[in-house]
């Protein structure tokens, strides 16, 4: 890192806006009142050929944390902390990550230890944050690249060619692929697969979304680079990641829930230049006076995150999410705007809490 780089690097708006609005459509995907049926499609998942809205919004959370990572460790290397100490920080916020993540997914009234889940949404971000920071600590950032494309084809390979017993090669139908069968292995068919994504496998490619991330955040913190130099850049990226898509789709198909190779590129595609185009608008334009809201969710995304998941499992458990859907918002709506209430409803909740966090000044970090 030159030390053009490491002078003082001011936050930069874009990136907790793009957070925030990643926040608010997971709430909105993950507290939906009734059933799936009765969600709006694009709040639903695909699945499986395909994507809609919701299958952006976890791949993008990971690249925001790709951004995110090289200015927190250029800020620290800035205050003369070496690698070992930055890699004991990031060792200690993983853990406390894959922690909450247990607390979150295992919460509830009748708690039982032997049917505890080790996996879960939070717990596969905190994984692929330690392994995508010791990549990033210990490459040269021009050989990321080759860590997207050596992990990306890695997983292809293994996917395409490793035969599943009964089965064989390359099937990629939700009952016979190879991930499903590593998960029944590893897991068990208790915690099923797909239940949270990326499973065990997908997630050696859900790391290289956090590595786009760091190429995208290595051109920013740069200072000999101009703020349309950086967009140019960012929006070359997007493009060629996009155009990757197209020439693959035919033999790789866009499947969220395995994080095939040209899922990751689209969605690392679109990630880059919806945060370019932030970028120019709030940063460049200085147009922020309609982003409050999202910074303030931005700035505590996982411990809000973290919060409604946790309210999510206890409401429905007491029967507040019952009572709310079927005997209020259903009887005023019909049940696909009955459902998005309810989810308005723990967004309002959750905001409220994010508030309160950002006025005291109180910011949580894994």
């Amino acid at each position: 890192m030159s030390q053009t780089e490491l002078s003082t690097l001011a936050r930069l708006g874009a990136l907790d806006v793009f957070r925030g609005v990643t926040i608010v459509v997971m709430i909105l995907v993950t507290h939906h009142g009734g059933t799936l049926n009765d969600t709006f499609p694009w709040l639903r998942h695909a699945e499986w050929h395909g994507v809609t809205v919701a299958d952006f919004v976890y791949p993008f959370f990971l690249w925001i944390i790709g951004v995110a990572m090289i200015f927190s460790f250029a800020k620290r290397i800035e205050r003369n902390a070496d690698k070992q100490v930055l890699l004991v920080q990031v060792l200690r916020r993983s853990t406390a990550l894959f922690g909450l993540g247990l607390l979150v997914t295992n919460a509830s009234l009748n708690f039982d230890l032997e049917t505890i889940r080790m996996t879960g949404i939070l717990q596969q971000i905190a994984l692929c944050y330690l392994v995508g920071a010791v990549i990033v600590l210990y490459t040269s950032r021009d050989m990321l690249i080759y860590w997207i494309m050596g992990l990306l084809t890695l997983y292809w390979i293994q996917m395409a060619l490793i035969p599943v017993p009964d089965v064989g090669p390359g099937e990629l139908t939700p009952e016979g692929n190879f991930a499903r069968y590593v998960d029944a292995l590893l897991i068990g068919s208790r915690q099923g697969p797909y239940a949270d994504t990326p499973s065990v496998l997908p997630m050696v490619s859900a790391i290289t979304l956090i590595l786009f991330g760091a190429l995208v955040g290595g051109w920013m913190i740069r200072h000999d680079l101009s703020p349309h130099t950086k967009i140019l850049w960012g929006c070359v990226k997007g493009v060629t990641c996009l155009s990757m898509v197209m020439l693959l789709v035919d033999w790789i198909p866009v499947i969220k829930k395995l994080w095939t190779p040209s899922f990751v590129l689209l969605t690392a595609g679109a990630a880059s230049l919806v945060f370019v185009l932030l970028y120019w608008l709030i940063d460049m334009k200085k147009h922020t006076s309609w982003c409050k809201p999202l910074v303030i969710f931005g700035t505590n995304a996982t411990i809000v995150y973290a919060v409604s998941i946790l309210v999510a499992n206890l409401s429905s458990e007491i029967g507040i999410r019952y009572v709310l859907h079927t005997k209020v918002f259903s009887m005023i709506a019909p049940p696909m705007v009955a459902s998005l209430l309810y989810a308005l409803i723990v967004l309002l909740g959750m905001y409220i809490f994010a508030r309160f966090l950002y006025m005291h000044r109180w910011f949580v970090r894994f």
